[in-house]
C-alpha cells in the first residue's frame, strides 16, 4: 500500500502543504532563545492570525480575567504551546479557500469541523489524564484526518458518494471501503503526510492508527486520546459518514481511567462551540 500512497501523492495536484511562514514561525517559537517581542512581531504581521489569537485570549476559556487587546499579553496568557496550537489550526481552517465549488466547500468544511472537534475533545481528555501532554495531543488530533482532507480535495464528489456514503449505509470501517475503491486509505495516507513533513511521531501514530483496534498493552494514552476524540466528535455531530464502524469507546475509556467520561463529553460541547466561535464557524 506504501507504493500505491506515494504513487498517489505524486500524481496529486491539491496535496495541502504547510506554507513557510508557518513553519518559521513555529520553529521560532520552538526555540529557547526566541523572544515574546520577536513572536509578536511575527503574529502581528498575519491579521488572521493575530484576530484569532486576541479573540482566544479573550474567550469563555479565559472568562474570569479582564480582557487583553495586545498580542504581547495574549501570549503571556496562552502560553506558547497553547499559541502554537492556534497558529496551526489558523493554517487548516485557510484550506477551506481551496474549493472547486460550493459542494466541494460543504465537504472540506465539514471535515475540517470535525478536526476542530476532535482537537478540542482530545485536549479536554488529556488534561485529566496528561495535563503536560494535552497541546500536543490537540494538535495531533488537529491532523489526525489530513488524509481525508486529501482525498476530498482530489476526488470531490466522488469520495463522498463512492467511499463514505457506501461505508456509512453498511456500517462499514471508511478505511476498508477507501481500500477497496482507492487501493489505499485515509490514514495511512495522512500518517505518510506526516512523516514527509518530518512532524513529531505523535502526529504520524495519531493519523495512521486512530481507526485501530484497541490494544491497552500497545497503544499510547496519546493516540487512545485521539481515537476516543474521534468517537465522541463523531457522536456529537461532527463528522460525516456517522454510522460507519469505529472502535468502541468503551475500552478507550477504560484504558484511560477517565473518570465521568459522560460529564465530560458533554463539557466538551461547550468547548467546541466556543472554539467554532472564535473561527465564527
Amino acid at each position: 500500500m506504501l507504493r500505491a500512497i506515494d504513487e498517489f501523492i505524486r500524481k496529486a495536484d491539491r496535496v495541502p502543504s504547510i506554507p513557510a511562514q508557518v513553519s518559521s514561525l513555529l520553529q521560532t517559537m520552538s526555540s529557547p532563545v526566541s523572544s515574546v517581542l520577536e513572536i509578536e512581531a511575527m503574529i502581528a504581521a498575519d491579521t488572521t492570525l493575530s484576530a484569532r489569537i486576541l479573540r482566544l485570549a479573550n474567550s469563555a476559556f479565559y472568562y474570569r480575567m479582564a480582557p487583553v487587546t495586545r498580542i504581547r499579553d495574549a501570549l503571556t496568557r496562552l502560553g506558547f504551546k497553547t499559541t502554537r496550537s492556534m497558529v496551526v489550526t489558523v493554517w487548516t481552517q485557510s484550506l477551506r479557500a481551496f474549493k472547486h465549488n460550493l459542494r466541494e466547500a460543504a465537504i472540506v468544511s465539514m471535515l475540517l469541523n470535525h478536526g476542530t472537534s476532535c482537537a478540542v475533545i482530545a485536549k479536554a481528555i488529556c488534561e485529566v489524564v496528561n495535563r503536560e501532554r494535552a497541546e500536543d495531543v490537540f494538535l495531533a488530533a488537529l491532523l489526525h484526518d489530513l488524509g481525508r482532507i486529501v482525498l476530498a480535495f482530489q476526488l470531490g464528489d466522488s469520495y463522498v458518494a463512492d467511499v463514505l456514503f457506501v461505508a456509512d449505509r453498511a456500517e462499514r470501517a471508511t478505511c476498508d471501503v477507501e481500500e477497496e475503491m482507492l487501493g489505499l486509505n485515509h490514514a495511512k495516507l495522512g500518517g505518510r503526510l506526516m512523516e514527509a513533513w518530518r512532524l513529531p511521531r505523535l502526529f504520524e501514530e495519531a493519523a495512521r492508527g486512530h481507526h485501530d483496534e484497541v490494544r491497552p498493552k500497545d497503544t499510547a494514552p496519546e493516540l487512545a486520546a485521539v481515537m476516543l476524540a474521534d468517537i465522541w466528535a463523531t457522536e456529537l455531530g461532527h463528522n460525516l459518514a456517522p454510522h460507519a464502524l469505529r472502535p468502541s469507546p468503551d475500552g478507550l475509556i477504560e484504558m484511560l481511567a477517565l473518570p465521568h467520561p459522560e460529564e465530560l463529553k458533554e463539557l466538551c460541547k461547550d468547548k467546541i462551540a466556543t472554539m467554532m466561535d472564535i473561527f465564527e464557524i
